[in-house]
């Protein structure tokens, strides 16, 4: 048990002391119990909210590449995980649907806010050499694309 002691000459100090010395003297008035839990009380979790940022970024750093990439991202970071998306402005609420569930195509599990979209397209439209469209794989789809399944493309 913790105590806080009110009077003599420990008072205002703190300590830990076995359930039985506790009990009486909190009994007594010498002291008054301090509540200790490992859990949080109902209410006190708060559900952590994302920060984001419109940033530029450098891309690989690999031995053979000695001038990596300078790339204009959204960046979400939330509690441990770091998201960014790199793509057109037009697709970064996109969504694709079935029933059942969806996706959102930026990747990062929600919608990103109006006001940083807004940002990331101003930024995206007056730096096109940071857009790292040259450095994006090809898409190559094997066989007949009539048959491939999935999306091909997107409308913008």
């Amino acid at each position: 048990m913790k105590v806080k002691y009110t009077s003599g000459p420990k008072a205002g100090q703190e300590e830990h002391v076995s359930n039985e010395i506790g009990r009486v003297i909190v009994g007594t008035g010498l002291a008054e119990e301090v509540e200790t839990s490992l859990f949080p009380k109902f209410g006190d979790f708060k559900i952590p909210e994302p920060k984001w940022a419109v940033l530029v970024t450098r891309g690989s750093e690999a031995v053979d590449n000695p001038n990596p990439v300078k790339m204009l991202v959204i960046e979400m970071r939330l509690a441990d995980t770091i998201a960014r998306f790199s793509g057109h402005p037009n697709i970064v609420n996109a969504r694709r649907e079935w029933q059942g569930g969806g996706v959102w195509l930026s990747g990062f599990g929600r919608e990103c806010p109006k006001a940083l979209v807004d940002e990331y397209r101003h930024e995206w439209e007056r730096h096109p050499e940071l857009r790292g469209e040259k450095y994006r794989p090809k898409v190559q789809m094997d066989g007949d694309p009539a048959k491939h399944e999935g999306p091909r493309t997107v409308n913008l």
